[in-house]
């Protein structure tokens, strides 16, 4: 989370997340911004502070639940 991006102010975003999403769109987009950055530090950690090709693809991959098949509930 960057530091301009205090947890109070998280929290309070999260309190009415509805609301304040439509009030402050751009505090929305820099949670997301935010997010997506925290997931590439994530990997790139993971393959010891390199960048590997394909490393984001696999991760991204292992939390696709539209992408694989539930058989028996539908």
């Amino acid at each position: 989370m960057p530091d301009e991006i205090t947890a109070i102010e998280v929290e309070r975003f999260l309190s009415d997340s509805q609301k304040n999403a439509e009030t402050f769109p751009d505090m929305l987009a820099l949670l997301f911004a935010a997010l997506a950055q925290g997931s590439q530090n994530g990997v790139f950690d993971k393959c010891g502070g390199k960048w590997v090709e394909g490393a984001m693809e696999a991760e991204s991959k292992k939390g696709d639940v539209y992408g694989k098949k539930i058989i028996g509930l539908f």
